[in-house]
């Protein structure tokens, strides 16, 4: 019998090589492990654009003067915002020789890489605009700048100084900061943060009711949950001069819409090519199979008009704090403004004492737990 090169294996035949609430299971980590899916309020998208009507206008008063003045007109408008949808997939394969002589089930390696994937680009394209859609809003990085709400690290001694009026940007512009998400060189800051006995002054204490592992909670600044980027995300940049370092946000300002959840397709049919169109495996010629996930997201900025800042363009529900002078965020021991800084700008020893204005003269610093 001649080869034949028509024949094909159909889904029946193939059947799944993930079972079905494998997806399930994905697009869960997705959630937990992206900072933006969670903690930006959710809705649903039945059409790729989603039209939500936002105040644009809010309506003014006056005082009347006499018994016939002319009461005045007032105005309320509205402006629409809108939700574009846009495709995020990846696809995975294994040679079929290399699932057989596993001793587990490969796919099962596979899933935290995909997952991984998945919410480091949602990160990076929402917080820092990297890679987005033509149709996707501008990062909230780059909003907040546009808004006027970046401030430089420029203290030496007490960089929470910087960030607390980050924070109050964002409070001007009408909106209350209920998340501060920050590259993961903060903590090492926060541990090594100091009061002028040199007790610490960040316990390791994370949102309540919540998990610091699912939740990425790196404990509280100014009673507002710190969520550490344990992704890694681009955005951040190389630690130099005018990089952000931290971004704060009011969340209930941000909303993803989802039209489509995440959805797989497995098959060992079919070829993967390049940008280029040159192929890089054949799955059938050479005994592979693949697995392709897909879901379709947007998201967009509420930021309707409030009495604080009635102009859009200096309004925004998020700042940024940035690199100082010099590069870095910090990377020597900081202490509390006007606290004498301690000795070769490292941590001190058990027995090392600081004079302080009360009777006891001395005391020696204990052990704490990092955040």
């Amino acid at each position: 019998m001649p080869p034949a090169y028509n024949l094909m294996t159909d889904r029946t035949d193939a059947g799944p090589l993930i079972p079905e609430d494998a997806s399930d299971e994905i697009w869960k980590n997705t959630t937990i492990r992206s900072f933006v899916h969670s903690s930006f309020r959710s809705r649903r998208m039945t059409r790729a654009q989603q039209r939500i009507p936002v105040l644009a206008t809010k309506a003014t008063a006056f005082w009347i003067t006499g018994d016939t003045g002319l009461k005045p007109t007032a105005e309320i408008g509205w402006e629409n915002v809108f939700i574009n949808a846009e495709e995020q997939a990846a696809i995975v394969y294994i040679p079929d020789n290399v699932v057989d002589d596993a001793d587990y089930d490969l796919w099962d390696e596979y899933r935290p890489e995909i997952e991984e994937a998945l919410a480091q680009l949602s990160d990076d394209t929402v917080v820092f605009g990297a890679g987005k859609p033509s149709s996707f809003p501008a990062g909230i990085v780059a909003g907040a700048a546009a808004a006027g709400n970046t401030i430089q690290n420029a203290s030496t001694v007490d960089w929470l100084v910087d960030l607390s009026n980050v924070m109050g940007r964002v409070e001007a512009d009408g909106y209350v900061p209920d998340r501060i998400f920050t590259k993961v060189d903060i903590k090492a800051s926060m541990r090594n943060t100091r009061d002028a006995n040199k007790g610490f002054l960040f316990a390791p204490n994370g949102p309540a009711g919540q998990s610091a592992s699912t939740m990425q909670a790196g404990g509280m600044i100014f009673n507002t949950p710190l969520y550490i980027d344990a992704l890694g995300s681009t955005g951040w940049g190389t630690g130099a001069a005018g990089e952000p370092a931290a971004v704060v946000l009011d969340t209930d300002a941000f909303v993803i819409g989802r039209r489509k959840e995440l959805a797989w397709k497995s098959t060992d049919t079919g070829v993967i090519t390049d940008g280029a169109g040159a192929i890089v495996i054949n799955l059938f010629q050479q005994d592979a199979s693949a697995l392709r996930v897909t879901t379709r997201w947007g998201w967009v900025v509420k930021n309707p008009v409030n009495r604080l800042q009635p102009t859009k363009a200096n309004r925004y529900p998020a700042g940024v704090l940035t690199i100082k002078v010099g590069g870095g965020f910090p990377t020597s021991l900081e202490t509390a403004e006007g606290q004498p800084a301690l000795t070769s700008g490292g941590q001190p020893a058990l027995t090392e004492t600081v004079a302080t204005p009360t009777t006891r003269t001395t005391r020696s610093t204990t052990t704490a737990s990092s955040s």
